[in-house]
């Protein structure tokens, strides 16, 4: 399998029904609620309309993430949104998961071993 880039994640939203507040787990972990009705008037994305359920979001402009990512790496990469593309993808060979990891982008870049592109030890599990 190989690493062809990485979304960087400004925020996580749960959209819920009017009215629903959310479980206390989701309070605790800085989950951002979003009513269905503050999507009236969202633009249709390539995938369709958000519904109810928890999603990754970036709200990040081009300039910030550019910012973001740094002067050392940015030549070797190519910023499409908020995703980050590198210009070489990269051979992974872990265990496959679920959610997301933080990982430092200019290891995998500089082809460190992949133990150590882990920022966190932890896979980030919503349940």
């Amino acid at each position: 399998m190989k690493v062809f880039g990485f979304y960087c994640i400004s925020t996580i939203q749960c959209i819920v029904k009017d009215g629903v507040d959310l479980d206390e787990k989701l309070k605790e972990r800085g989950i951002e609620k979003v009513y269905e009705s503050e999507l009236i008037g969202d633009p249709k994305r390539g995938c369709g309309y958000r519904n109810c359920g928890i999603y990754l979001a970036s709200y990040l402009k081009d300039e910030d993430l550019k910012k973001l990512i740094g002067d050392e790496i940015i030549d070797k990469v190519d910023v499409k949104g908020s995703i980050v593309l590198f210009k070489e993808p990269k051979i992974y060979r872990g265990k496959h998961f679920r959610s997301y990891r933080l990982v430092d982008g200019q290891k995998i870049i500089d082809d460190k071993p992949q133990d150590e592109w882990l920022l966190e030890d932890t896979i980030h599990y919503y349940q």
